[in-house]
Parts: structure tokens; C-alpha cells; sequence
């Protein structure tokens, strides 16, 4: 109760004994009439309750201006301490945002693989086959109105279809499986936009291939992606996940 009477009493000095404004934080208002009350209460040892002579609250007062500026200051190397890292922060963000805009890191380096090198099937040659952007895969025409199934982009949006030539290197007809290996793709088209293979029900899938391949014929397998129809794929770059890697296709 004693203590809280001179807490009061050091707010009213806070309000008219300093000489000179000092701002602080409600906080810090505490903190420090916390200190100026355990400062006055050591005029007393008994804690009895007296007057304060003209010299002692002078002197209380000096001591609570005193610590109220050297509040004031540690505040502000504070407040300018949190600034500076703030401000360094938003700089070194600002750095790593550029990189990552202009695709370009001295650090890192991308190492491209031969698609043939990253599926390893004995038995058969895999060979990247380029792109088409499509509204339909396959598309059904008069010759081909056997097709069971077919892809259709959605409203808005075209596909890219990657396609990867599939070789039969032996002299019989053998199953190419690639189901197990957990296949998916991405691409990156004009450097900009990413599209993460679609996953289909086509039976040349590339990510669900499993099928009997005659030696010496052609097989064509693709991945699908599907993009804004306002995109013209002028550059397609390949990424193929597997095994947890992503390993970055010569094209």
C-alpha cells in the first residue's frame, strides 16, 4: 500500500519535476516508477511514512530524471537497432528476389541429363521427341476414330504435349515399364511459366507406361501439360521427378 502511495507520487514528478519532454512507452513508464519508488523508499529503512525534506525530493527527482533519459535512451538504441535489421532484411530480400526473377545465380549450376541416361530400361532407347500445343491429344480424325481415349484442355487453356520416342533395342517384342519408377515431369515454357504434368489414362503416358513395344517400330509417349492458351511456347524446358530427383532433360 506504502509502495503504491510513492508510486503515485513519482508519476506526479514524472509529470512536472523533469526538465525537458522524454516520451516513453507505457512499459517503460512503469518500469521506471518501479525504480524511482525503490528509489525513494530507501530514504526510509523502515519504510515509515514521512515528508520528504525540500533536499531529498530534490535529489529523488534528479535521480528519476536521470533514469528516465537513460530509459528513454536505451529505447531508441533499440527502436534504431530493429530498424537497421529491418531495413537490412528487406535488402538482402530485395537481392535474392532479383536473382530469383532473372533466373541467374552464380552459385548454383544446372546440370542437364539425357533422358536416356535418367529412365535406363534395358532393352530400350529413350530419345526426347519435342512438343506440340494442342486443344486435344491425340486428336480425332477420320483415320484414326479407333482412339479410346482422348484429352481435351480445359475452357481457357491449350496442352502441351512433350513427347519422348521409345526404341525397342532387341529383336523381340518386349514390355516397357516405367510405371514403377514413379515418373512425373514438369515444364517451364519461355523461361516463365511452370506446368506440372497432368496425370491421363493414355495408355503412352510416359509416368504410367507399361506396354509391349515391337522391336524396329516407332512408339511415341508423352507428358501432358496443360497451359493458358494465351502462352506461345517459344522455349520448353523438361524436368523429370523420379526416385525424390529432378533431373533437368537436354532438349
Amino acid at each position: 500500500m506504502k509502495k503504491g502511495i510513492i508510486m503515485a507520487g513519482v508519476a506526479m514528478l514524472l509529470l512536472t519535476g523533469c526538465t525537458g519532454e522524454v516520451n516513453l512507452s507505457e512499459a517503460d513508464n512503469i518500469r521506471v516508477a518501479q525504480y524511482a519508488a525503490d528509489l525513494l523508499l530507501k530514504y526510509d529503512s523502515n519504510y515509515k511514512e514521512r515528508l520528504l525534506t525540500a533536499e531529498e525530493a530534490k535529489e529523488a527527482e534528479e535521480k528519476l530524471r536521470r533514469a528516465a533519459e537513460k530509459e528513454a535512451e536505451l529505447q531508441a538504441l533499440l527502436e534504431a537497432g530493429n530498424k537497421r535489421e529491418t531495413q537490412e532484411f528487406q535488402e538482402n530480400s530485395g537481392e535474392q528476389t532479383a536473382e530469383n526473377e532473372t533466373g541467374q545465380s552464380v552459385s548454383e549450376t544446372v546440370v542437364s541429363y539425357n533422358i536416356n541416361d535418367v529412365l535406363k530400361v534395358d532393352g530400350f532407347q529413350f530419345t526426347y521427341g519435342g512438343y506440340d500445343v494442342v486443344e486435344a491429344y491425340p486428336e480425332i480424325t477420320e483415320n484414326n476414330q479407333n482412339i479410346s481415349m482422348e484429352v481435351r484442355a480445359a475452357p481457357g487453356k491449350k496442352l502441351l504435349v512433350v513427347k519422348v520416342n521409345v526404341e525397342n533395342t532387341t529383336a523381340a517384342k518386349v514390355e516397357c515399364n516405367l510405371f514403377e519408377k514413379d515418373i512425373t515431369g514438369s515444364a517451364i515454357i519461355n523461361g516463365e511459366v511452370k506446368a506440372e504434368s497432368m496425370v491421363t489414362m493414355l495408355l503412352n503416358d510416359l509416368g504410367t507406361l507399361k506396354s509391349e513395344i515391337e522391336p524396329g517400330r516407332p512408339y511415341e509417349s508423352v507428358l501432358v501439360f496443360e497451359i493458358p492458351e494465351t502462352i506461345t511456347a517459344e522455349q520448353v524446358e523438361l524436368n523429370i521427378h523420379m526416385g525424390g530427383e529432378t533431373y533437368s532433360i537436354q532438349v
